[in-house]
């Protein structure tokens, strides 16, 4: 459903730090928070379509960690 293109961990300038959340900031696992809300407000209404896009979700998070 979904394919993110992973290039290790983000480098943030500090001007660009004041618009990113700050679970973003000290995530432990690098993780793109905004991505990860998008693809959880994209999930379809059905739910078993729903319940396979949050597997992806995971998956794509595991990937990173």
């Amino acid at each position: 459903m979904w394919r993110t293109i992973s290039n290790g961990p983000t480098a943030v300038e500090e001007a660009v730090r004041q618009f990113l959340p700050p679970c973003q900031i000290q995530c432990p696992i690098t993780e793109d928070t905004q991505r990860t809300n998008i693809l959880i407000s994209s999930l379809s209404d059905d739910p078993d379509l729903a319940r396979e896009g949050i597997l992806q979700i995971v998956d794509i998070t595991l990937e990173r960690g």
